[in-house]
């Protein structure tokens, strides 16, 4: 757990870093602006509020009751117009969203297929699942979690599981399960001599970003 998510210099320091690159990989796709976003695993609201920035209608959504409560506080120190809850209650709204987000999420997770079918009924026909995880490699070892953990200190030790990270073409094949198209993806790493640290790249061994679409119309529309 994050104890402080809106500290640069904190613990949360690479999320506060990646916000421009994370735009920039959305807006490849479309205007955020009016756009309904759903930023699961949303942690502290760091994202959120980014998207809320640049005019996009933006909903967040996290397990851990104390990063809802940042989120939620720095949201009324910043007059943020944002919705943060537990998952239970966007599922049980009955609301469509024309963007889910999945940032630095699904490597956390125990049971991938499980979350995706949980969340992609939340999804309007046609609209996008876009997210960044971390590729199951060898170089993505030693980079994410030997690097990231313990020499450089990005996050604390532990935060991540190697057999958790998954392979681009294995997340795909669980998208096109539930009857999604038009797969994207682009690398990404952290440069020293660059100003702004990360950048996109060619390679795509450890970080990288995902897009796919939901299809117009499709068997895992409804709920229940």
């Amino acid at each position: 757990m994050i104890k402080n998510w809106w500290d640069p210099t904190g613990p949360a320091r690479c999320l506060h870093e990646l916000s421009f690159l994370r735009i920039g990989f959305l807006e490849s796709f479309f205007s955020l602006y009016g756009k309904k976003i759903l930023d699961v695993g949303c942690g502290g609201g760091v994202f959120s509020e980014e998207l809320w920035k640049r005019g996009a209608l933006v909903s967040g959504t996290d397990v851990c009751a104390d990063s809802l409560r940042q989120a939620r506080a720095h949201a009324r120190f910043s007059h943020a117009q944002i919705s943060y809850e537990f998952p239970e209650y966007f599922y049980n709204q009955h609301r469509y969203f024309d963007v889910l987000l999945f940032m630095e999420v699904l490597e956390h997770v125990d049971h991938l297929y499980d979350t995706i079918k949980y969340w992609i009924p939340l999804l309007a026909p046609g609209g996008y699942l876009i997210g960044s995880t971390i590729n199951r490699t060898t170089r993505s070892y030693f980079k994410a979690i030997l690097a990231g953990e313990y020499i450089l200190q990005w996050v604390a030790p532990g935060t991540h599981s190697w057999h958790r990270f998954i392979k681009p073409e294995e997340l795909q094949e669980v998208f096109r399960d539930f009857g999604c198209c038009g797969w994207t993806e682009q690398g990404y790493k952290y440069s020293f001599f660059h100003p702004k640290k990360w950048i996109f790249c060619s390679e795509n061994d450890t970080n990288f970003f995902f897009s796919i679409r939901k299809l117009q119309h499709n068997n895992f529309s409804d709920r229940g």
